[in-house]
């Protein structure tokens, strides 16, 4: 999400971290059930009072953490900890309680969780889409949002295979003469 402002503003080129943010302010950690992104930094005293509570904070209440550098310094004994903790729940139970203590974390959601998601539902997301050829029908992701003076609508149908081959062949250069005679000798 930042890649190219640091790269226009400080020159440096993003390398992948794993399911730590660039700028080590968030992580993706397991959970009991799944995954959750949480923001290591922000609100520390609120979340170590959190671990505290739960008998999980280990040497995390020591004041020399209360220094972000040093945090950032022992990064991973910081996540260690936390991902036994996260460990300890479930993604709900910690969405919820993040969400009202006011920290920006949310569910990793898996495809067949996001695609039964309630709030999903509720909005009417998801709609089906017929395919002209085969009649069978398709779950497709619907409006992102909905305007009154303009409302969203379906589009196309699901491609048949191939169906556009010929427009991507041309595309690439490839000209009409160029194209049967690759399809004649079975390249395409």
């Amino acid at each position: 999400d930042h890649v190219l402002v640091r790269y226009f503003y400080e020159g440096v080129v993003a390398r992948r971290q794993g399911s730590l943010h660039w700028n080590n302010a968030f992580r993706i950690f397991p959970c009991r059930d799944g995954y959750i992104l949480l923001s290591l930094f922000q609100q520390w005293e609120t979340l170590v009072e959190w671990l505290e509570a739960e008998g999980m904070a280990e040497d995390l209440t020591d004041k020399e953490w209360l220094d972000r550098e040093k945090r950032l310094q022992q990064l991973d004994h910081v996540i260690e900890v936390l991902e036994r903790w996260t460990k300890s729940h479930t993604v709900a139970e910690l969405v919820e309680k993040g969400q009202l203590m006011r920290f920006p974390w949310a569910e990793v959601t898996s495809i067949p969780r996001l695609v039964d998601s309630p709030q999903l539902k509720e909005r009417s997301f998801w709609v089906e889409v017929e395919h002209p050829q085969s009649g069978k029908k398709y779950k497709f992701p619907g409006a992102l949002c909905k305007l009154s003076r303009s409302p969203w609508r379906v589009g196309s149908h699901v491609p048949s295979v191939g169906e556009h081959n010929k427009d991507i062949y041309q595309e690439l250069g490839l000209s009409e003469y160029e194209i049967e005679a690759l399809a004649k000798e079975g390249v395409i």
